[in-house]
């Protein structure tokens, strides 16, 4: 059996810093160029600047690349902070969402001297074991997903581990997320002070914790205000652009009735004004929209997006703060940590006129 694929390039990579020529500070090939040029995937190359990584001997910043480490630039680091989130995330555009939840945790790590490390695994979470025996790990954030299925793996090590964006719903480890209940309320409550009592929502993914609880709150809210046929206004979606668009053209004729809606996030409130306009439906004026999370590209749409903003900067900073208590006390009570959201008002909802 040969020497693995990721093994010769790390080698390669580690040759030109000893030859002098990557020196500290120097960005190293990015995943697609090493994919070209040892004729691997992607994946492969992905696994080997991980694995440099994890040794201490590159930096990977999410959205500009990976850099060669500079002579004891992480010698006096008190170890390394993971955090893990799906493949499919980790492309080489910044994700809008996740990026900024990234970047708080990373700035979080760094000044209390922890080196941050970004890692990626597909649906099977390869190599995840492996790589929690290669390094100084200290403490793992995952977000995107739920829960890892082998946590035995995590407990039997000591490793403290904190869900962001998702909330462990078996009670074993810490959870840092949206106060999704009173965002969506709030959204609510705008959208009946405009006069609006038919209210649609367009569902994220329910198997999702954030998609469960937008559901349930838009559930119980309807349910406090007298609005019984809001059960009949649910469209399935799954958070993403294009999923929300074919549901809501293939149930138009729910949402037709209903004088607004409400997308489980901003990707699904995107998706569905595309769709209204398909059908000749104007927004706002003929039917609201509002979403939920203020990604950029809410602010330039047309019309401009009112949503529900989740601070994810924020988010990340707590959750790193998470881990550290949990470093600290491996046996203290779960956490639940819910970020505060606040309503941003733009011009996607209109006051509502019988038609």
């Amino acid at each position: 059996m040969g020497v693995p694929k990721y093994v010769l390039i790390k080698d390669y990579i580690c040759r030109l810093v000893k030859d002098g020529k990557l020196k500290p500070g120097d960005k190293v090939f990015s995943e697609s160029e090493l994919s070209k040029k040892f004729s691997v995937t992607e994946m492969t190359a992905r696994h080997a600047l991980e694995s440099l990584s994890i040794e201490g001997a590159v930096s990977r910043i999410h959205g500009k690349g990976t850099f060669v480490a500079g002579k004891g630039s992480f010698g006096s680091a008190k170890g390394n902070l993971w955090f893990v989130l799906p493949e499919k995330l980790a492309g080489i555009e910044p994700n809008p969402y996740y990026s900024p939840i990234l970047w708080g945790a990373e700035k979080a790590a760094r000044k209390a001297g922890y080196r941050f490390v970004v890692m990626s695994i597909g649906e099977q979470k390869e190599m995840l074991s492996e790589k929690i025996d290669m390094g100084r790990v200290k403490g793992v954030m995952f977000t995107g997903f739920d829960v890892p299925e082998k946590n035995s793996r995590f407990l039997s090590h000591n490793i403290p581990v904190v869900m962001v964006d998702c909330l462990d719903r078996s009670g074993v480890f810490d959870s840092v997320c949206p106060d999704n209940f009173s965002g969506v309320k709030e959204a609510l409550r705008h959208l009946v002070s405009k006069g609006h009592r038919k209210i649609a929502h367009i569902a994220g993914d329910i198997e999702h914790s954030n998609g469960s609880e937008r559901m349930q709150a838009y559930l119980e809210f309807s349910y406090d205000n007298g609005f019984k046929e809001s059960k009949n206004f649910i469209l399935n979606g799954d958070f993403l652009f294009m999923t929300a668009k074919k549901s809501v053209e293939a149930g138009f004729e729910k949402i037709k009735k209903c004088s607004a809606a409400f997308a489980a996030n901003d990707m699904s409130a995107l998706g569905t004004i595309s769709a209204l306009k398909s059908k000749g439906v104007r927004v706002p004026e003929d039917i609201s929209v509002i979403g939920f999370d203020d990604i950029d590209s809410s602010k330039y749409s047309s019309p401009e997006l009112t949503t529900v903003r989740v601070d994810k900067c924020a988010m990340g900073e707590a959750a790193v703060d998470c881990l550290l208590k949990r470093i600290s006390d491996i046996f203290r009570k779960q956490r639940v940590v819910r970020i505060k959201t606040d309503l941003v008002a733009r011009n996607s909802v209109s006051q509502f006129s019988k038609k």
